[in-house]
């Protein structure tokens, strides 16, 4: 099988494709999580679809951080929300920054997937493992759309078997 039956089941169906098409995928990983995409531009006929990850610019202490793996944590830190390799080097500081587990610190929350689990000392909207998850998917998308502004026409994500 090759990428482009992925894409499309009948590559001779990219005869009628009139406008740039972008499939998206995401893995929602418990360590890590990444974002891959598959475009196919008509304006290049001659060209095979582009099949490739893509580096996440993930903010740490001042500078941009691009990596394809994304740390799948998410903290709360002087009225911001960082996500991925930030929140990483942060969970090392913990007490240090007021960092408490499940309460404005995230990580491993797949362990948590299909569980009725509160997480009561977070804040609205990262009360719960699939909050949490939303956040990292969010924050994946918005990284792609950064990356290239077309609007994806198919999008699949892997996630935890217990979500």
């Amino acid at each position: 099988m090759k990428a482009l039956d992925l894409f499309i089941p009948n590559a001779e169906a990219l005869l009628y494709i009139k406008q740039p098409v972008r499939a998206i995928g995401i893995d929602l990983g418990t360590t890590n999580s990444t974002i891959s995409e598959i475009v196919y531009d008509p304006a290049i006929p001659a060209r095979a679809p582009e099949v490739r990850c893509l580096a996440v610019e993930q903010p740490t202490d001042g500078r941009g951080w691009w990596n394809p793996l994304v740390p799948s944590i998410v903290a709360l830190n002087d009225g911001r929300e960082i996500i991925g390799e930030g929140a990483r080097r942060l969970r090392t500081q913990g007490r240090r920054q007021n960092l408490i587990n499940k309460g404005n610190l995230f990580a491993a929350c797949k362990n948590d997937m299909g569980l009725r689990q509160t997480y009561h000392m977070a804040p609205t909207g990262y009360r719960s493992a699939a909050e949490i998850s939303g956040r990292i998917l969010d924050f994946l998308m918005q990284s792609a759309m950064k990356d290239k502004p077309i609007a994806p026409t198919r999008t699949t994500v892997t996630v935890p078997a217990s979500f």
